[in-house]
């Protein structure tokens, strides 16, 4: 029988693998090549820009497969909101669990509706151009970092 600490690796390891499975199901995750082919740049200056917090990124559990998802690119540009995003939550550029986090955040989905309609369930990531939901994604990502929320 293995050992609690054991155990539990191996929990935390099925959890991420279906995270990046769940992340892909929601939306369009590109390779490297793909993401280096739709803005035209090379894998470099994509790593620079990752590392810089002007790309999101979600990194593969082996660590070594990042994985760029589509919906912050617009016109073969990565999208303004999202570096402006990274920056205004704080989020380390090249922390992998943290940029792992706010990716899966982007891609759970929020009711926008207002209150006596009926639901609108949208992903968040549909939303970065609305300043007002914009918001609403800030402050529940902040509320989803407190123990206990």
């Amino acid at each position: 029988m293995a050992s609690v600490a054991t155990r539990n690796q191996d929990a935390i390891t099925r959890m991420k693998a279906r995270a990046l499975e769940r992340i892909d199901s929601r939306c369009q995750l590109l390779d490297v090549q793909a993401a280096c082919e739709l803005l035209g740049i090379t894998q470099q200056k994509l790593i620079k820009e990752a590392s810089a917090g002007k790309l999101l990124a979600y990194t593969h559990t082996d660590g070594c497969r990042k994985f760029y998802p589509s919906f912050q690119f617009a016109e073969n540009k990565p999208k303004a909101v999202v570096a402006l995003l990274i920056k205004s939550l704080n989020v380390t550029p090249t922390d992998i669990e943290a940029m792992n986090f706010l990716l899966q955040h982007l891609v759970g989905k929020m009711d926008y509706s207002d209150p006596g309609e009926l639901s609108n369930e949208v992903p968040r990531f549909d939303l970065l151009d609305d300043a007002v939901a914009l918001e609403i994604i800030k402050r529940d990502y902040v509320n989803a970092l407190i123990p206990g929320q």
